[in-house]
C-alpha cells in the first residue's frame, strides 16, 4: 500500500499524509495531479489516500472508509436508556475491560468505550495492516456528531495483529470481556464496498485454540456474535442469548 494525498491538498495534508507514511514505515508519492487509478497501476498498489477531514483506501474493487455506521443510532438509543443487545451480552458496566478480537469498522468497540467510561479499558485488535491503517486513522480524522461517540474514539486502544497472538500474550484472568464477531455484518455505506472489505478481511474463524485462549483471558465472559443458524454457538459452548426478530444473535461464556 501506497499514501499519498486527495486532488485538493495543502502542506497540512502532505504533511499529515507523510506522517503516516512514516508511521506505517509506508511510501509515501506526491499526487502531482495524477488519478488515483493510475497512482494503482503504476505501482501495483492500493492506495490510502489522506485528505483533510477523512482517508479512503482504494483498492481495484472499490473505495473503502472508516464510517462509525450503526453506532451512531445505537449510541442515540443508549443516550435514551434504551436496551442495547450488545451491552446486554457483555455486561460492560463503568469501570469494566474488553477485549474486541474483530476490529472490523470499530461499531462494537465504540459502543464498547462508551460503556466502560474513563476508568475502563477497550482494546481493539484487527490482523490485516491495510483495514487496521484505514480504520484507525480513519477514526481520528472522523467528525462526530455525538460527543459521546468522539470521546470514546479517543481511549479505544488498538493493535495491528492476529488476535490468537494477542491473547498469548495476556494473564490469566486480565480483563473481563473477551469478544468475538467473525462475520462481517455491519452496514457499511454503499461507497465504501461491502465486498472489498469481505475479500480483505481476515477469514481464519474462530477455532478451540482461540476459544480456549479467550477463557482464559477473561475474567468473567466470552462473548460470540454471530448469525443465528451458525453452528458456532453449539461448537464451543456458547449459551445463546436468542433474539427473534434479528438475524444475528449473542452467545455467552460465563466463568
Amino acid at each position: 500500500m501506497i499514501v499519498t494525498t486527495a486532488g485538493r491538498n495543502n502542506a497540512s495534508v502532505i504533511q499529515i499524509a507523510k506522517g503516516i507514511s512514516d508511521l506505517y514505515n509506508l511510501r509515501y508519492i506526491d499526487r502531482n495531479k495524477e488519478s488515483i487509478n493510475n497512482l494503482r497501476e503504476k505501482y501495483h498498489s492500493n492506495v490510502l489516500m489522506v485528505g483533510s477531514e477523512k482517508i479512503e483506501l482504494h483498492t481495484q474493487e472499490s473505495v473503502v472508509k472508516y464510517h462509525p455506521n450503526f453506532a451512531q443510532v445505537r449510541m442515540k438509543r443508549i443516550l435514551k436508556r434504551q436496551d442495547d443487545a450488545f451491552l446486554e451480552a457483555t455486561n460492560l458496566t463503568e469501570g469494566s475491560t474488553f477485549i474486541d478480537c474483530t476490529m472490523g469498522m470499530l461499531s462494537d468497540s465504540l459502543i464498547a468505550s462508551f460503556a466502560v467510561g474513563k476508568t475502563g479499558s477497550v482494546t481493539s485488535i484487527e490482523s490485516v495492516s491495510e483495514l487496521y491503517i484505514t480504520m484507525v486513522e480513519g477514526m481520528k480524522k472522523y467528525r462526530y456528531e455525538i460527543e459521546e461517540l468522539r470521546d470514546a474514539a479517543k481511549r479505544i486502544m488498538t493493535y495491528n495483529m492476529h488476535s490468537l497472538d494477542y491473547l498469548k500474550q495476556q494473564y490469566n484472568d486480565s480483563v473481563d470481556v473477551v469478544y468475538f464477531d467473525p462475520m462481517f455484518e455491519e452496514t457499511i455505506d454503499a461507497s465504501t464496498g461491502l465486498q472489498s472489505i469481505e475479500r480483505m478481511a481476515d477469514h481464519t474463524g474462530l477455532t478451540n485454540e482461540l476459544i480456549e485462549e479467550a477463557k482464559r483471558v477473561a475474567k468473567k465472559r466470552v462473548v460470540l456474535k454471530a448469525h443465528f443458524r451458525s453452528p458456532m454457538f453449539e461448537a464451543y459452548g456458547f449459551m445463546r442469548c436468542i433474539r427473534p426478530s434479528s438475524t444475528s444473535h449473542f452467545g455467552v461464556i460465563i466463568k
